[in-house]
């Protein structure tokens, strides 16, 4: 905490997503890239452009309702997303 307010680290990413064969993947390639700890924000350390494939990844959606998506990568990490209920 500084100054009694909470502050975070966030990594924040954009991609460009293409069309894939599969209908539960999304195949993508990063853009940019951000760390940003309270009002400092910090450029990914490396472009994007300079680690081709590298940069190159997919989601698989494992499970998908109203609310939740799962979905594994193409380093095998696993993401669950769940959107807020709305009140």
């Amino acid at each position: 905490r500084i100054s009694g307010d909470s502050v975070y680290l966030r990594l924040s990413a954009a991609a460009s997503v293409s069309p894939s064969e599969n209908t539960r993947r999304i195949d993508f390639t990063f853009d940019l890239a951000y760390f940003q700890l309270g009002g400092l924000r910090v450029p990914y350390p490396v472009p994007f452009r300079l680690l081709g494939k590298e940069a190159m990844g997919w989601l698989d959606t494992t499970y998908l309702s109203d609310r939740l998506r799962v979905s594994r990568g193409n380093k095998g990490t696993t993401f669950v997303l769940a959107r807020p209920r709305v009140q």
